[in-house]
């Protein structure tokens, strides 16, 4: 089964042992030479850079077939993955080049002498399109007390891209699974009507935080987890709900789009690591408009979640 959203790619075991170099976060078992925009500008570390314009691409002699990434992940449990299966910055390139059909996903504990141990396998399919598409796998439990893992995404099967015989991806984002986690409310905008910001964290949809809708902003923080994603409840009716939203994190961002209700909505803050949960220290919330343009805005809990503690 799989959702629209993001998603990943493949790799092999016997050379997992020597990846290329690459920057911290993710290796790949070849890429495409670049000289004018720097050695490793099709390396793996494109592919996890937020940025779509860059990729993931193996070079035009490579047989695409077995290619791999891999991405270090904490000590977590992986339970989906995300991924452009192609290169998204335009329709063109999309379809010039060839596109993940199948992956097969592995993983490794880094074992107390710093060797990989095996720690299970996966597949994972995709369509070929040029959504964000995110697939949920076979759970793949990696790490140890003190170390973490990593996870090896290997190309199975292609769709066929029309003028150039090399793969190119976009992003790849691993999912681990999530628990709930205390945050602390950092700052925010300017209380009005005496609604301190204070309401946002007292386990009380009844009381609320009430800000000017031009400004409205927050920050929360956890000092020792890696939060994943981040919990706005809106305020009651006769109040300006969020209906636009913006989430940064680690100098990245996101805008969502907020349901006009009184629920908890749940949205992913913005990752530079490859895997969710990458987020340490302060995560914005900028609230842009409201549910009926009102001048004021109501928030009534403000909650987080996580993927794993103190990172590696």
């Amino acid at each position: 089964m799989f959702r629209f959203a993001t998603a990943l790619f493949a790799l092999s075991a016997v050379s997992l042992l020597v990846p290329m170099e690459a920057d911290a976060g993710a290796t790949a078992s070849t890429f495409k030479p670049e000289h004018r925009r720097g050695a490793n500008y099709y390396n793996a570390q494109s592919a996890i850079d937020g940025d779509v314009k860059t990729v993931w691409q193996v070079p035009g002699d490579s047989p695409n077939l077995g290619e791999w990434i891999m991405i270090d992940v904490p000590k977590a449990t992986v339970e989906k993955v995300g991924i452009y299966v192609g290169w998204v910055e335009s329709e063109e390139r999309f379809t010039d080049y060839p596109r993940l059909k199948e992956v097969r996903i592995e993983g490794f504990t880094l074992g107390d002498t710093r060797e990989l141990e095996p720690a299970g396998t996966a597949t994972a399919s995709f369509e070929d399109n040029m959504e964000w598409q995110i697939v949920d796998i076979e759970k793949l439990a990696v790490g140890s007390e003190f170390s973490g893992g990593k996870i090896k995404i290997s190309v199975v099967g292609l769709f066929k891209g029309e003028d150039y015989p090399n793969l190119a991806v976009s992003e790849v984002i691993l999912y681990l699974e999530e628990y709930d986690t205390p945050v602390s409310l950092l700052a925010a905008s300017d209380a009005v009507d005496g609604k301190v910001r204070e309401s946002m964290r007292d386990d009380n949809a009844k009381s609320y935080f009430l800000t000017n809708t031009q400004g409205a902003t927050l920050q929360v923080e956890s000092e020792s987890h890696g939060l994943s994603s981040i919990g706005v409840q809106a305020g009651p009716s006769d109040k300006g709900r969020p209906k636009t939203i913006k989430v940064t994190a680690n100098n990245r961002s996101a805008t969502y789009t907020m349901e006009n209700n009184s629920k908890m909505q749940w949205f992913d803050i913005p990752t530079i690591t490859g895997y969710s949960g990458g987020a340490f220290g302060e995560v914005d919330v900028h609230v842009i408009d409201c549910h009926g343009g009102s001048a004021t805005v109501g928030i009534a809990e403000v909650a987080a979640k996580a993927t794993n503690y103190g990172g590696f």
